[in-house]
This record gives C-alpha cells, structure tokens and sequence, in this order.
C-alpha cells in the first residue's frame, strides 16, 4: 500500500537533488472544457441525459449523447487539473488529490489489494499508465454465450468501435527511445528466452518519458480523456459539473413496467444537496462505484469485488542481467 506514495517521495527528493536540466517544451494549452462547481450549480435542474463519471466509459457515453443532441450534464466528484499544474507541482503533491481515498483503495481478497482509483475530472485515465488493451475474442464469446450480447459482443461490429476509440486517444505502439533501461533490458531477456514481445500500445503520442503517468501527464502527451474525448463532448454541448459526489440514483418507482431512473441526488463539497432530473442517467463511476450508485447497501452475504471482478495485479518481476541498469525510482514505470 505504501510502494506508490514512497516512490514518489524518492523521485520528487532525486528531481529536487539533481542540476538543472535544459528547459523542456512548455506544455501545451488543454482544450476547453465546460466545468462548473457544483456550488454554483443550481438546487434544481433538469437535462436530457445525467452520466455519472467522467472518466473512460462517461466521456464516451456523454461525447455520443450530446452529438445526438441531448442536453447532457456530467457530474464529477473530483476537480479539473490541468497539465501546466502538473508541470508545476512534484509528483508526491499532486498524488493525494487526484486518487479516491489518497490512493488507499483496498479491495479485499485472498490477498488483498490496493486499487487506485482517480478522482479527477478525467476519471482513473488521468493516473493511469496510458496502457490500451483491446478486448479479448475470448471476453466477447464470454459476453455473447453468457450474457446474451449477440449483436454487442460481435467481434467485427465489436472491433469497429475499439478503432474509434484508438482513433480519437491516438493509440499507437510506444516508440523504444522512452521505454527505459529496465524496459530494453526486459526486451532483451525475452528475446533471448524466443518469446514474443513488443512495446505496449498506449495513448500517449509524443511521450517525454517522464515516468509521471500516474499523478498525470506534465507533458500533456497522454491523451487522457479530459484531453481527448470530453473537448469534443463540450463542444457537442455538454457540461461538467465538478465537486460532484452521486449519494444515489432517484427513481419514480410507480412507472409501467416497473421503476425507472429520473434523475440523481447530489452532494456538495459544502455538505449541501442537489438534484437534477433527467429521464436518463448513465453510471459510468467505474466497477466499485456504481453498484454504490444504482444499488441499496450490499447485505452481509453480498460478494464483495474481490468475489467477482476480475482484475489484472502488476506483480513485481525480478531478474538478473548481464549488465547493471542504474534506472532507480519511479523512473522504473518506462517499461
């Protein structure tokens, strides 16, 4: 639990430690964005669409919505960081503020484990690595033969989507020069071991190598979704209301067929409430918050996320080289 904060602290005193180095490019200008703090949000408002989340799955949900025309309002529990304040500020400063918890998430299992989750206007895609993973053929079998999601799981249609998706982040393969010592060193040893490897795919065209993925990009090269895709929903019309926490998901219970979402119920970083009515709401809050949002409180015999999601945990990996590498600190995330 505290691998990530004393690794930080290592690399903010080594940047502090070492001279002064040429003067890097300055950061671009972020494209706009339509945030407003939910304190200057009104007690009462409606909208067409409410998404819940402004991370990977509520921007892309709030991009399509407002580009068909829907007055659309996107609620955010954390604030928006921008990419000069990360040029600005060291490493361990901006950890704390931009994960949930200050990065003690802790799902617990068999063993337990951390799960840092952002809270950003950006969503987990601004502390995240900028790794891209195309869905397995094996997960669509899984959604089609055990869910029903024929026509969704379909690997064709499927895979249409994945390419706009890598359109829109500019996914591509990460170009060696930034890899790292310790990354060429892991090449190396796989190729003499004849196994395939490559550099991995990542959303970060033009990456400095600062190894500061996770407490956000300084060089504004990793196209978080507060960089990529919710420019093009604001733009579309939609806005972000940040400060935002989601209490619940209000429902009118009488309906035909059953209760139906009717808006949301907000709190304030003050302590005050908000609601805004909306006959559609996407929570898009991520795998452990949005049961929170769409459900009552779990009950004593209700499997936790550690029964049920299926995650993928960065074991370290140790070996011995020929050669020594003097890559040290969180400068070791090139790889």
């Amino acid at each position: 639990m505290v691998k990530v904060p004393v690794l930080l602290a290592a690399g903010t005193e080594r940047l502090m430690a070492e001279p002064p180095r040429a003067a890097a490019p300055p950061a671009p200008q972020d494209p706009p964005l339509d945030c407003v703090p939910a304190g200057e949000w009104p007690d009462r408002s409606r909208a067409d669409a409410v998404v819940v989340g402004s991370g990977a799955g509520g921007a892309m949900a709030a991009r399509t919505l407002a580009r068909a025309g829907l007055r659309v309002v996107v609620l955010e529990e954390g604030r928006r960081h921008t990419t000069a304040e990360f040029g600005r500020r060291a490493p361990l400063d901006r950890f704390a503020e931009l994960y949930r918890d200050g990065g003690a998430t802790v799902a617990f299992g068999n063993p337990p484990m951390v799960v840092p989750t952002g809270r950003a206007v950006g969503g987990t895609t601004v502390v995240n690595s900028g790794t891209c993973y195309r869905t397995p053929d094996r997960v669509l079998a899984r959604w089609r033969e055990e869910y029903g999601l024929v026509d969704l799981a379909d690997p064709v249609a499927f895979g249409a989507y994945l390419d706009e998706v890598e359109r829109t982040l500019r996914v591509a393969r990460q170009p060696r020069d930034v890899l790292g010592r310790n990354g060429a060193l892991a090449l190396l040893g796989a190729d003499g071991l004849g196994w395939r490897a490559a550099p991995l795919r990542r959303n970060a065209p033009g990456c400095r190598g600062s190894c500061q993925c996770v407490v956000g990009c300084p060089s504004g090269a990793k196209q978080s979704v507060q960089l990529s895709v919710l420019p093009q929903a604001c733009a579309a019309g939609a806005r972000i209301v940040t400060g935002a926490h989601v209490r619940r998901v209000l429902t009118e219970p009488d309906r035909p067929g059953g209760p139906r979402a009717c808006g949301v119920a907000v709190r304030r970083p003050d302590g005050s409430e908000l609601e805004i009515l909306s006959p559609l709401v996407v929570v898009a809050a991520g795998a452990l918050r949005t049961p929170r949002c769409c459900a009552a409180p779990a009950s004593a015999g209700t499997p936790g996320p550690a029964a049920t999601w299926p995650c993928t945990p960065p074991p370290a990996s140790p070996g011995a080289s020929p050669t020594r590498s003097r890559t040290a600190g969180p400068r070791c995330c090139r790889a």
